[in-house]
């Protein structure tokens, strides 16, 4: 109904039934695009930089995408 008292019962159900790995991968997601809107970078060009530092070019969880490491040299 819209109501804060209805999101309050609601909020506790909708976050059970999301598995912790999803809203963690949506989290750091989020922090990209900020990131990328907080250097100035334009929709296409967030986009384009959150695809390079996505968590999907991890082949392994022993290593880090080039990229990646290069930025944290810098």
């Amino acid at each position: 109904d819209g109501t804060f008292t209805a999101l309050q019962d609601n909020l506790p159900k909708a976050l059970e039934s999301v598995p912790i790995e999803t809203i963690w991968r949506w989290e750091h997601c989020m922090i990209c695009r900020v990131d990328a809107y907080w250097e100035g970078l334009q929709a296409k060009e967030a986009q384009i930089t959150m695809k390079q530092f996505s968590l999907r070019g991890c082949a392994s969880h022993q290593r880090i995408p080039e990229l990646v490491a290069l930025a944290i040299d810098d």
